[in-house]
């Protein structure tokens, strides 16, 4: 329970954050005091605060699921039925922040910076993220060792266990 709440509390917090930084890029917009490459940046790092702010809240209600209580109404996407699922969830959103991070740097590139290691350094962590999805849905397919198809689940962390008939 602390950690869904602390983990609410700071998706809130760095979704404030966000919006206060995407009411400043509109401010420097209407000011005209900025350069293209600057609103852009300023922009960039907005977004990325958000998505920030929403895996963070996508965590807490994650978490809430699968340890307190089911959530009517969520949307398909949302419902988590185990940690595994709630685990490629973030790597996912991890892979767009990156990307988002990334792009973030080489619109703004200066030409005096490193930016090739960045970027290979990125794209290796991309890659490896897209690898483990990959196998990891490869193996999420093929035939279960437990009776109800995967280990674990609210059941079993609740300590509720079903009899099989």
């Amino acid at each position: 329970m602390i950690s869904v709440i602390g983990l609410a509390i700071v998706a809130l917090c760095v979704i404030g954050y966000a919006t206060y930084e995407t009411y400043l890029v509109i401010k420097t917009v209407a000011d005209g005091s900025s350069t293209e490459g600057d609103v852009v940046n300023k922009s960039l790092y907005a977004v990325d605060m958000h998505l920030l702010g929403i895996a963070l809240l996508i965590m807490s209600i994650g978490l809430f699921e699968l340890f307190i209580s089911n959530i009517k109404g969520l949307p398909d996407w949302l419902v988590v039925k185990d940690l595994d699922q709630l685990k490629s969830m973030l790597v996912k959103v991890v892979i767009v922040v990156m990307s988002v991070s990334f792009t973030s740097k080489a619109v703004t590139w200066n030409g005096k910076t490193e930016l090739l290691g960045f970027g290979v350094g990125i794209g290796a962590v991309i890659f490896s993220l897209s690898y483990f999805l990959m196998v990891k849905e490869k193996t999420d397919d093929s035939p279960s060792l437990y009776p109800n198809g995967k280990a674990g689940g609210k059941e079993e962390a609740k300590g509720v266990h079903k009899q099989q008939s």
